[in-house]
């Protein structure tokens, strides 16, 4: 009926217990959204007549969140360069629209404004935001076919994309480059590079469609002056 402190406490050394079996140290994250994720459960129940009691407020685990490694101009050169052209594009849309993953993977061509030189991207709560188009990135995207509603189909199912992996690993291969690379890694150099170049903070939080700008402000400490 409720949900006791010492079953939160076991819970959370449980998954403690876990996080460090597999020799990791970024897991305390996990699960303070899991907690997160209980408490809102259990407040739903209450509501509905389920449990008599809200969860008790737990104490957070120590949590600090790592800082961006963005790739560098060059590295960002010759990763772009070494790519097939519908990757390119795609990665574009990460490096020269602040994209998120899902949201390029998402991108429908009625959403793209080739006369205005905009795209209307859809983010995260549904909320949607107006990217303005390099013309870099302009010319990729008008090469590409238009086999689907869908601007970046998976070239297997012609369905939204699921792993792009592989022409990462080809990309980095051909372009010599030997560290980790990760679709996030792009948008993070996006903001990066942006903030270098002497760009307002403020404009950068609304390409990229951050709500709080202490979000945005974590490439302050990356960025070089």
């Amino acid at each position: 009926d409720v949900i006791s402190q010492n079953m939160q406490d076991v819970f959370v050394r449980k998954r403690i217990h876990e996080i460090k079996a597999k020799g990791r140290h970024e897991g305390f994250r996990e699960v303070n959204l899991e907690l997160m994720c209980l408490s809102s459960l259990v407040k739903w129940a209450k509501g509905k007549g389920y449990c008599s009691e809200f969860l008790e407020k737990t104490q957070k685990l120590p949590y600090k969140r790592p800082l961006p490694d963005p790739l560098s101009k060059e590295e960002m050169k010759a990763f772009l360069d070494a790519l097939e052209p519908f990757y390119y594009a795609l990665f574009l849309c990460l490096y020269h629209a602040g994209m998120r993953k899902t949201e390029a993977f998402t991108l429908l061509w009625e959403n793209i404004f080739f006369d205005a030189g905009i795209i209307k991207v859809t983010g995260k709560g549904n909320k949607e935001r107006l990217i303005p188009m390099t013309q870099t990135l302009k010319r990729a995207l008008s090469t590409l076919p238009r086999a689907s509603h869908l601007v970046f189909p998976s070239p297997k199912t012609n369905d939204t994309l699921v792993d792009i992996r592989r022409p990462i690993e080809r990309a980095k291969e051909k372009a010599g480059i030997t560290r980790n690379i990760h679709p996030h890694q792009l948008r993070h150099s996006f903001a990066t590079h942006l903030l270098e170049e002497g760009n307002d903070i403020r404009f950068i939080q609304n390409l990229l469609g951050h709500e709080d700008i202490s979000t945005t402000q974590i490439y302050t400490k990356v960025a070089m002056p």
